[in-house]
């Protein structure tokens, strides 16, 4: 199967999903014909809580959308839970305090050389703690 023909009954199959069930999906793919099913927190609960009423939706959708002449074929259902983390910026692999201070201003040249001392003392507690 092409790259093309899998993306396409990738998405045939999150929108009979989100149809059948009422749910969200971020991502819907089948493997070893187990229907894999990537959702929110809040959408897998809601899942769970009803799984027989859409497990039913889902086999009438199937007939009447023709899934099976599109070549669309799962036994099982695995659910997975995304995840989510909060996570602020990190600028940890990027700033070293290695530069070279071109500022011919000698206010600017002062700051950029106070910045140049934060930067380095900030690696040396880094490698400190690790």
């Amino acid at each position: 199967m092409s790259f093309r023909e899998n993306l396409k009954k990738c998405r045939v199959l999150k929108s009979f999903f989100e149809c059948a069930s009422g749910l969200k999906c971020i991502s819907i793919c089948i493997r070893e014909e187990t229907l894999m099913i990537k959702m929110r927190e809040r959408d897998f609960k809601a899942y769970h809580a009803k799984k027989i009423y859409i497990l039913n939706s889902m086999r009438c959708y199937y007939r009447e959308w023709g899934l099976k002449q599109e070549g669309v074929y799962f036994k099982s259902i695995y659910p997975i839970l995304l995840k989510e983390t909060l996570r602020g910026p990190s600028y940890l692999e990027t700033a070293s305090g290695d530069f070279v201070n071109h500022c011919s201003n000698p206010s600017l040249y002062t700051i950029f050389e106070q910045l140049r001392e934060v930067i380095k003392s900030q690696n040396v507690n880094r490698n400190l703690e690790s």
